[in-house]
């Protein structure tokens, strides 16, 4: 098989293995949704807030900076390369276990930072399932190691695949005893079952022939740089999980059941921009990175112009078909049992101002690609430092003056003031990216979203969405949709967008060559 082949035999086996993992994690949010009433869901989401955003960043960091460190070391030899990941195991775990310590010691006075609407039994309760879930900070630095290790040594299936014991288990005790247990059931089975994601890693770990030796060098030069490295990319990542701290810190202020509706609307926003901002970005960025090696800047900007007029179009019609669906897309997916119909309006609302942002969202990854195939990745991070400020401040402006959504709100506000400053700064840098051309392909886009918008409304309206069966709304808002796409896409060819009519140009002549 040709390198091109293995290179898409892998990319269609990680697409598929991550689908695997999103969808199990989607239906354990909806199971978690039906058994828990969201007053306890609050506590429950609260007390992952810690060692979640914790284990994003040093993970996100490990993973950055031990491939390439690994892969060097392997020059030298296997040996020593497994006994330096031996050693980095070691200090980790060493390390985390340090922070586990400090923060259970110190919970009582960082739960109440982060929980400031959290008062009496309910701040109490927060702590206690805290405490429960802190030291999965320890599993999850391990799971990141072996992650990278894996990835170095080809394998990529196992790494795409992490969350699905976490997954199986979580859904399995669901099923079956449901919240018998209440809420410390859920969080004492979700320690154990992020502790499982280890299992199937160790296995592979073996095969790629590690083997474990108890060893702790801090002095090992390899490690120092490790950890020089570290710095900066925790910085860099650590910025979003600060937002993410207030934006939930906030939400505690705004009644029972805020938090909960926070968090699923965003992990369904977030579910759009794995599926579509993620996928253009892998494609796109090694070609800019091969374009950029062989120091052709103009083909570089090209291709991120193009991409990025593609991404609007793709996007934008996508965003408006969340916010004009935003409603029954939650109904289908949590209403049942505990989650009530309130609970549905309210995170549908929060669900339609988070889709506003997507496309800020997606073209700022797709920009800050470009800065690190440059090798600047220092204007990424000061302008994440800058997205930051704004958030923070928007959070509060927003939040007294239309409440819980303003929070959603201030988060796309402040990613296309970022995007902005970004693509701004990249012009400074490299010159002209063909804004002309983006900001064209974005008002036609917008153009060609409005009937769009209006014909899902109106057969949903015709169709008559009474919310009764999951089944039956989830047909009818297929066919408001499918409609709303096909007027879409013959807007889009009558206005002429080029993308479309290329589109178009390449199903005919396929086509034609079948019948041909």
């Amino acid at each position: 098989m040709s390198n091109k082949g293995k290179l898409a035999t892998t990319a269609g086996l990680i697409v598929i293995c991550t689908f695997i993992s999103k969808f199990l994690g989607l239906l354990r949010d909806s199971i978690t949704a039906a058994k828990y009433n969201t007053g306890d869901l609050d506590a429950f989401f609260q007390a992952s807030n810690v060692p979640m955003v914790l284990f994003i960043m040093i993970g996100a960091a490990i993973t950055t900076t031990l491939i390439p460190l690994y892969n060097e070391k392997l020059k030298e030899g296997k040996k020593e390369a497994v006994d330096f990941i031996s050693n980095v195991l070691n200090v980790f775990i060493v390390v985390t276990v340090v922070i586990s310590i400090v923060c259970i010691v110190f919970s009582k006075p960082i739960v109440t930072l982060l929980n400031p609407g959290f008062v009496g039994a309910k701040l109490d309760f927060t702590q206690k399932l805290t405490n429960i879930l802190i030291p999965t900070l320890i599993f999850n630095a391990v799971i990141y190691i072996f992650n990278a290790v894996l990835q170095s040594e080809g394998n990529f299936t196992i790494p795409s695949l992490v969350a699905l014991p976490l997954n199986a288990i979580v859904i399995g005790y669901l099923v079956f005893f449901g919240s018998n247990h209440g809420i410390v059931g859920l969080t004492i089975i979700t320690f154990i079952a992020t502790f499982a994601q280890i299992i199937p890693q160790v296995i592979a770990m073996k095969r790629v022939g590690f083997k474990y030796s108890f060893k702790i060098d801090f002095k090992d030069p390899m490690l120092i740089r490790m950890c020089i490295m570290l710095v900066p990319v925790i910085l860099g990542t650590g910025v979003q999980q600060i937002n993410t701290f207030i934006e939930r810190a906030q939400a505690t202020h705004f009644g029972e059941g805020s938090v909960t509706y926070l968090n699923y609307a965003y992990r369904v926003f977030a579910l759009f921009v794995d599926i579509f901002v993620v996928t253009l970005s892998t494609i796109i960025y090694p070609r800019m990175a091969k374009q950029t090696a062989k120091n052709e800047i103009s083909e570089m900007k090209k291709t991120l112009s193009e991409s990025i007029g593609m991404l609007i179009l793709t996007i934008l019609p996508i965003s408006f078909i969340v916010m004009a669906q935003s409603r029954p897309i939650v109904y289908i997916l949590f209403q049942r049992g505990a989650f009530k119909e309130e609970s549905t309006i309210q995170t549908a609302l929060l669900l339609t101002f988070y889709a506003i942002g997507l496309l800020a969202f997606g073209m700022r990854d797709f920009v800050c690609k470009a800065y690190y195939t440059l090798k600047d990745t220092r204007t990424p991070m000061i302008n994440s430092a800058i997205a930051m400020v704004v958030n923070i401040v928007l959070i509060f402006v927003f939040g007294k003056t239309i409440g819980l959504r303003g929070l959603a709100l201030a988060n796309a506000t402040s990613m296309y003031i970022a995007c902005g400053l970004l693509i701004y700064a990249l012009t400074k840098k490299i010159g002209s990216i063909n804004g002309g051309y983006i900001i064209k392909t974005a008002a036609k886009t917008i153009i060609a979203s409005i009937p769009m918008v209006i014909i899902i409304r109106l057969l949903n309206t015709l169709l008559s969405l009474n919310y009764d069966s999951m089944v039956l709304v989830l047909v009818k808002v297929a066919i408001s949709s499918l409609a709303g796409i096909v007027v879409f896409v013959i807007v889009s060819i009558i206005i002429g967008i080029e993308e479309v009519k290329g589109i178009r140009n390449f199903i005919s002549k396929k086509i034609n060559r079948k019948i041909g």
